[in-house]
């Protein structure tokens, strides 16, 4: 887990000047869920208004219940690992190999699939919004 202050230092020293060096224009966006970190008032209050333009423009949060995960089979590798979260490095990785070889090829195509059909509708909406 990354608590506040380190997503703070991260993202305030970090991500924002190369964010800015990057897209001078401000022509992004920022997407989080909300995990503690995300919203917690140090980082409302002191990264948030420093963003270009209009700061919480740029700042689009995934909606309450939305797991990120849902991008790609890693739901399933999500789910199956931390059902039961590990207590050291080892049995972690020893349940994502095992949740990756229980995936079937089948699985794996329709998930690719559907990626590449969002990121064509993302490019093809210019970056915008797409359902």
């Amino acid at each position: 887990k990354v608590d506040t202050a380190a997503y703070y230092k991260v993202l305030r020293y970090t991500v924002l000047p190369w964010l800015k060096s990057t897209y001078p224009s401000g022509n992004y966006t920022w997407t989080q869920d909300g995990a503690p970190c995300h919203t917690s008032k140090k980082v409302q209050i002191s990264v948030v208004p420093t963003w270009p333009i209009s700061g919480r423009r740029h700042v689009a949060k995934f909606e309450s219940g939305f797991k990120p995960t849902r991008l790609f089979c890693l739901e399933r590798l999500g789910e199956s690992c931390l059902q039961d979260i590990s207590r050291n490095l080892t049995s972690l990785q020893q349940a994502i190999v095992e949740a990756w070889d229980n995936l079937t090829e089948e699985y794996i195509k329709k998930s690719c699939a559907s990626v590449r059909r969002r990121v064509e509708a993302v490019i093809a909406n210019n970056g915008g919004h797409i359902e």
